[in-house]
């Protein structure tokens, strides 16, 4: 540490600013900065619209890199103005679309993310770089057998000669088609990602979540924002949180789902308290999502509504637990869900309250009596009306055949 000798012994204060540090950082940033600007003047004299593409770009890692977001968006935006390719403009939204969710413009991320698969699908191949990769081209140039003159002869006589630099070249072409060819995938999981996160951010934890898009086999692609087991974890609360009819079919829908089942292998809580839900064991469910909590609080999309969600999600499973029966007790309910017999009575009053439950409570009783207002019992009592109207009328017609008085 800067502030501690060898041994260990404390030589400053560990709370002080090191002003030595910050002025030579800041230094280094304006000359960086002064830099990359006096280059953009040169290329705009020039008027060579790549190259001013290319230092808008670089200005807007500059300004990322040094924290000031809104002039990173500012430059990457300006670059849409010369891009002359698909290829460049799904570049620039990509990286918009990262700086505006480190600024937590949520509504600008679902912007981009429908710009960017609106390009997406126009390219038939793919060569740009997802963020934090490295174009192997390039890494052939640097670290190749090659020269920089030998390299670029390679790159023009691709398939010569048997020489270091032809092999150094073909393995650079090899990976770069491997990559074209899973770009698709990688830029599609990376903006459904994006997508799913800013619609998550947006969205009123009390109601419906919507569903979220596991994708183990490419979590490379977005493992920089969001890591899979979080991914399983918000296809987890999304089944939970729909009525129970949904509620039921996005849970067998989860649980037959490969990519949700590889997601959760590093965490297997989402799977096993998906596990007992299906078993219809909510005590269990409701201690698995209780004990990760904290987890779910640290999150940045969650946050402090994380409370919100599990009140809402106990009120789910409330409903579902009770559209099971006609009439149950209060004294079963609170031995299934491990709750106080009061926090049930008075999550049961306030559900009733706001229409979220057609049932009523008779206290003298401890019961619970649902409304019979299921579907299954309405239609098979229209079918008994309409199966006694249409016996009547055969009756009549059979007394009508045989020419009964009565």
């Amino acid at each position: 540490m800067a502030n501690t000798t060898p041994d260990g012994a404390q030589v400053a204060d560990p709370d002080a600013v090191d002003e030595v540090w910050c002025e030579a950082t800041d230094a280094r940033t304006r000359e960086a900065r002064d830099k990359l600007f006096g280059e953009l003047r040169m290329y705009q004299n020039n008027v060579i619209n790549e190259s001013i593409r290319m230092a808008h770009q670089d200005l807007g890692d500059h300004f990322r890199d040094a924290g000031e977001m809104e002039e990173a968006l500012l430059h990457y935006e300006k670059t849409r103005d010369y891009c002359t390719t698909n290829e460049h403009a799904l570049e620039m939204y990509m990286r918009a679309m990262q700086v505006a969710w480190d600024m937590q413009q949520h509504a600008t991320v679902l912007a981009y993310t429908d710009k960017a698969e609106s390009v997406l699908a126009t390219l038939a191949e793919v060569d740009v770089a997802l963020p934090g990769h490295t174009d192997p081209w390039r890494s052939a140039l640097a670290h190749g057998t090659a020269s920089g003159s030998s390299a670029i002869r390679a790159l023009f006589h691709a398939g010569g000669g048997g020489g270091g630099e032809s092999t150094s070249f073909a393995s650079a072409r090899t990976a770069l088609d491997s990559e074209k060819r899973t770009s698709h995938a990688h830029f599609t999981a990376r903006i459904k990602a994006y997508r799913a996160l800013a619609q998550w951010a947006q969205c009123d934890v009390r109601a419906p979540l919507p569903p979220v898009a596991c994708d183990a086999v490419r979590a490379e692609a977005y493992a920089d924002i969001v890591s899979p087991s979080l991914i399983a974890w918000y296809a987890l609360l999304s089944a939970l949180s729909v009525a129970p009819p949904e509620q039921r079919k996005r849970a067998e829908s989860l649980a037959g789902d490969d990519e949700f089942r590889a997601c959760a292998e590093s965490d297997p809580a989402p799977r096993d308290a998906l596990a007992a839900y299906i078993a219809s064991d909510f005590r269990k469910c409701l201690g698995i999502l209780a004990a990760h909590k904290t987890t779910l609080q640290l999150d940045p999309v969650l946050g402090m509504r994380t409370a919100l969600l599990m009140d809402a999600i106990l009120s789910q499973l409330l409903a579902c637990y009770l559209s099971a029966f006609r009439r149950t007790s209060l004294a079963a309910l609170v031995a299934a869900f491990d709750a106080e017999s009061s926090a049930i009575a008075a999550r049961l009053v306030e559900m009733i309250s706001r229409g979220a439950l057609a049932a009523r409570i008779d206290w003298h009783a401890q019961t619970i009596e649902m409304a019979s207002n299921e579907e299954r019992s309405d239609v098979w009592a229209q079918v008994a009306h309409v199966a006694a109207l249409r016996q009547r009328a055969t009756f009549v017609q059979q007394v009508a055949q045989a020419e009964y008085v009565f």
